[in-house]
C-alpha cells in the first residue's frame, strides 16, 4: 500500500539552488519551474512555488493578450511569448495591462501558472 505523504502547501517543491536565487524570481530548477519563495544562496535548499492556477502579477513581457502562453527560458528565467529550444511552457495570460476585470495596472500582466508537464 502506498503512503500518502503531503507537505503543508501542495505545489510548493523544495529544490537546491544551482545559483543564488532571489525571492519572486522565475526559476527552472531540477526539472521544476516556478517562483522562488525566498532568497537562497547557491547550494541552499529553498521552496519553489509551482501551484497550477495561482495568479501572479508580473512585469509586462511584450504585446501579450488574454489567453497567450508564457514561456520561460530555462537558462536565465527570462519570460517570453514565443517557444523555442531551451524554453518551457510556464503560464497563461489571464489579463493584460489595463484590464478591467482584475484591475491589472499599466506595465503589468496577470498570469496563471500551468500544471507541470502541460504542453501547448
Amino acid at each position: 500500500m502506498a503512503l500518502n505523504l503531503r507537505e503543508g502547501s501542495a505545489g510548493v517543491v523544495h529544490v537546491t539552488a544551482a545559483n543564488a536565487r532571489t525571492s519572486g524570481a522565475v526559476v527552472v530548477e531540477e526539472g521544476w519551474v516556478g517562483f522562488a519563495t525566498t532568497d537562497a544562496a547557491s547550494g541552499a535548499v529553498y521552496a519553489l512555488d509551482c501551484r497550477p492556477g495561482i495568479k501572479y502579477e508580473i512585469t509586462k513581457i511584450g504585446a501579450e493578450a488574454k489567453g497567450d502562453f508564457v514561456y520561460v527560458t530555462a537558462a536565465t528565467g527570462a519570460l517570453t511569448l514565443t517557444t523555442a529550444a531551451g524554453k518551457k511552457l510556464f503560464a497563461k495570460v489571464v489579463e493584460a495591462e489595463g484590464g478591467a476585470v482584475y484591475g491589472t495596472p499599466t506595465g503589468k500582466t496577470l498570469i496563471a501558472l500551468l500544471s507541470q508537464g502541460v504542453t501547448a
